[in-house]
């Protein structure tokens, strides 16, 4: 059986610990074309939709593997997805026969509450010791669990199938701190003449607002440069905090990964690919992209081609306006 895997692959260092991402969809057999796709992002919600042919004579089946659980619909008929679990050890290999030999769930938690309630507790602590599955300083749990969610379909002869999945994204929550003129009063004199440069964040003109904005946003997210922010960027972002109510001491940046799994093989380019990032009205989205990209508002993205090949991850940053 040929395998098409969807790696929603969950990794972390974007999102709290984890990034939110998902992989490409393309097909293994050369029977199977993705011909379209159409992304859509926003904090709450990421959304592929992706058109395939069979253009072979003959019904082809194949897999979609995921990491990370998601709704599923093929021609708009959901699909329920079966999971699929193995326990890794330290090293990445599987170790998921070793603990079902030994009784154990895969679950490094459930498996301690079974050892401890067992009582043969000292002989399984025993083997896995000598399988490196458990700390011996710790007499924790050593591995960690995967889990898989998947699905079979067939695709009919010279047929034309529409997926779509969506799930709600992992996010990356980070403060940046505002230095107000309201917050400055109150400062220490000595802390105020350190900060000076930054005291008059919003009572300045526009161009020296967004100065300011650069150099917090560079102090606090030190990967700021890898989303391309551009001085009309910081322009912007200033000049909606600065007629905000809100007026709030440090400003709140979300990020979020759309990942393509590398192990994807695009056997031919798309005939039509859209990108659409979205965010509520008080968020100002930015990323990195190779070719132009039409900021359609101030919370909106939108990128549209035809005869292309997907070149790169989907790295989007929300900045609070």
């Amino acid at each position: 059986m040929r395998m098409l895997i969807l790696v929603l692959l969950l990794w972390t260092n974007i999102v709290i610990g984890q990034t939110s991402s998902i992989g490409g969809s393309s097909a293994r057999s050369p029977d199977i074309i993705l011909s379209s796709q159409n992304i859509a992002i926003n904090p709450e919600k990421v959304k592929v939709i992706s058109e395939y042919a069979n253009q072979s004579e003959n019904d082809v089946t194949e897999t979609f593997v995921f990491t990370t659980p998601l709704n599923v619909s093929v021609d708009k008929q959901p699909i329920q997805t079966q999971l699929l679990q193995h326990a890794l050890n330290a090293a990445g290999r599987d170790v998921s026969l070793h603990l079902t030999a030994l009784g154990l769930p895969f679950d490094p938690v459930a498996a301690m509450h079974t050892i401890d309630a067992s009582s043969n507790r000292d002989s399984i602590i025993s083997k896995l010791l000598a399988l490196c599955l458990i700390d011996p300083k710790e007499s924790t749990p050593n591995w960690t669990v995967k889990t898989y969610y998947y699905w079979q379909y067939t695709f009919p002869a010279t047929s034309n199938i529409t997926i779509e999945h969506s799930y709600k994204p992992n996010i990356t929550t980070k403060s940046v701190k505002i230095n107000t003129i309201a917050s400055m009063l109150k400062a220490p004199a000595n802390i105020i003449k350190k900060a000076v440069y930054m005291a008059v964040h919003w009572s300045l003109d526009d161009n020296v607002a967004a100065s300011n904005m650069q150099a917090q946003l560079q102090k606090y997210i030190s990967n700021i440069d890898a989303y391309c922010i551009n001085n009309n960027d910081y322009q912007a972002i200033a000049v909606a905090h600065q007629t905000s109510k809100k007026q709030k001491p440090q400003l709140e940046t979300k990020a979020l990964t759309f990942k393509y799994n590398s192990d994807d093989l695009w056997s031919r380019p798309l005939d039509r690919f859209t990108l659409t990032i979205d965010s509520s009205d008080n968020l100002y989205p930015v990323l990195c992209w190779h070719d132009k990209i039409q900021r359609e508002a101030s919370d909106s993205l939108r990128f549209s081609a035809e005869n292309y090949v997907p070149m790169q991850d989907i790295n989007v940053l929300y900045i609070e306006k």
